[in-house]
């Protein structure tokens, strides 16, 4: 795992966050409960999962086997995300 270090409004899951704030934290949280709700929807089928949390947006990232399983994480990751747009940037391969 790399150290990262997050500007004020970035989260990554599986990175190690390297400040404090509260927003950090917030963020962080939130990228981590997007990511649980995707696995938990596609069963483990993406990847090498990342999700990145900005002001404006989410960000997927990760592998999946077909279009189906991206579409579940898409909705999975909309679910927690309320009025946050998602950009989903899981590859099928």
């Amino acid at each position: 795992m790399e150290d990262v270090n997050l500007r004020a409004a970035t989260a990554v899951t599986d990175k190690v966050a390297t400040q404090d704030s509260a927003y950090d934290q917030e963020c962080l949280k939130l990228a981590k409960e997007v990511e649980r709700a995707v696995q938990s929807a596609t069963g483990g089928r993406v990847h090498k999962i990342e999700v990145e949390i900005s002001e404006d947006t989410i960000l997927l990232r990760g592998f999946c086997a077909t279009f189906h399983c991206n579409q579940l994480a898409q909705t999975a990751a909309m679910d927690v995300a309320g009025d946050m747009p998602i950009d989903n940037q899981i590859v099928v391969w």
